[in-house]
């Protein structure tokens, strides 16, 4: 069972996910969405696509991220809504935070190729757990309508 309500489902650019009702989206880039809550940064997400001309840059950052932190699966011990996220998507690489939850990472889509990166910002760390649930409810392609 969840301790964080999960309340409002947005769509943006080809990427639908469902997050906490305070937290405030801004459109920060095509691909690119910073969450608030309470008038603080908290999480951003950034998404391109395999065949992006922008995708070297994302499989360069990606790399990067695993060469400097924790490759998941090499021993990590995440909860729930990661190993849901992880069961989904194909994980690059995770770098964690305090509470030994990742607050930052990578991510693809095995289906449509589509790779994610995201963040929490470091006085943000707490919010681990909502943010992995969050993650988890993303969906990139097979929408029912238009997104």
């Amino acid at each position: 069972m969840s301790t964080v309500a999960i309340e409002r489902s947005l769509a943006w650019n080809g990427v639908r996910l469902s997050v906490p009702a305070g937290w405030e989206p801004r459109v920060a880039g095509p691909r690119h969405l910073v969450f608030e809550e309470n008038f603080q940064p908290l999480l951003q997400l950034r998404w391109y696509k395999a065949s992006d001309s922008s995708s070297r840059e994302s499989l360069g950052l990606a790399a990067a991220l695993a060469r400097q932190i924790e490759t998941a699966g090499a021993g990590s011990d995440w909860s729930a809504p990661w190993r849901q996220l992880e069961s989904r998507f194909q994980v690059l690489a995770f770098a964690a935070g305090k509470d030994g939850t990742p607050s930052r990472g990578a991510f693809s889509c095995p289906q449509c190729h589509t790779i994610f990166h995201f963040q929490l910002f470091p006085d943000q760390l707490a919010a681990g757990r909502a943010v992995g649930e969050s993650l988890a409810t993303l969906s990139c392609h097979d929408h029912d309508d238009d997104l």
